[in-house]
Parts: structure tokens; sequence; C-alpha cells
């Protein structure tokens, strides 16, 4: 509401999103500055892609004026491990926590595929398809699941099923 809005001293954009997102921020936030629009909107601000960091819009109102920065965001492979959110890093990461804990889950999948596996089961998907194979089922894909994260705790020294 308005009233939180004029208490907030500081404001952090962490994704730009499409236009219709952009538009809201403006009209929510007062981002009169055309070089703010265009950074959001050129994608200039977003999370963490393939081990580069984030970058974030930061807004502060202080005594002596309006200020705007883009700052990056630094992820290592634990954080990115304990924080992602794509479909395939989740259906791993909690089936390793199931099988080791999650501590040793994290470390190990930070030391093997310390940027994510969504690009891995992406690619072993269109391998499946290429060779005729089911790719849509839930059990096709668990299996997919379930085979990486056996190769994942092999590679460790781990005994599997």
């Amino acid at each position: 509401d308005d009233d939180m809005r004029s208490f907030a001293t500081s404001i952090f954009i962490m994704d730009g999103g499409n236009e219709r997102d952009i538009q809201e921020l403006v009209d929510t936030f007062g981002m009169d500055d055309d070089s703010e629009r265009e950074y959001l909107s050129k994608g200039h601000v977003h999370g963490p892609r393939n081990g580069k960091p984030g970058v974030f819009m930061a807004k502060f109102n202080t005594n002596t004026g309006k200020y705007t920065q883009l700052l990056r965001a630094y992820v290592g492979s634990m954080e990115m491990w304990a924080l992602s959110t794509t479909s395939e890093d989740c259906a791993v990461r909690d089936r390793l926590y199931e099988r080791v804990g999650p501590a040793p889950a994290r470390k190990l999948l930070a030391e093997f595929y310390p940027w994510g596996v969504k690009k891995v089961i992406e690619d072993r998907k269109q391998a499946l398809k290429d060779n005729g194979g089911d790719i849509t089922s839930d059990s096709a894909n668990k299996k997919l699941f379930e085979a990486l994260c056996d190769e994942i705790l092999i590679r460790a020294g781990y005994k599997t099923r």
C-alpha cells in the first residue's frame, strides 16, 4: 500500500520480468528515469545464469537524493544448489537429499554440476527422443533423474541401490 511504500528507503529489483511486470514496477515505485526501464526491459536485471552473477537493481532514497545502481550478486555453487528452483535441479536435489542428506547432497551437486543439471537433463531427454524413447511419461522422467543421481553417487564412491 502507499503508506508502506512511503517508508521504503531502499528497493531491490531482482528481475525485470515481462513488459506488464515492468510497467507495474514503474507504476508502483515511481521509476521515472528512462534508463531504469531500459535496463529492466533489455534483460540487464536477472538472477544468476550459468555460473555468472545475478544483476539486480537497487534504488535508494537518501537525504541527498534518489540513486539507482545495478549491482552484481555472486552466488557460489553450494548456494546455487541450496536456492535453485528449476524443476530439474529440484528433482535431482530432492532425490539426493533423501539418499544422503541435505549437506552431503549439496556438496556432491556443487562438485559435479556446479551450475545445475537442467542442460544435462534436457540433453538426455533429447537423446532419448532421438532414439525413439518415451520422454513424456512421469516414469520416464523419474528414470532420468534416478539415473543421474546414481551416477553422481557412484562417481563420489557411494554404493547405490
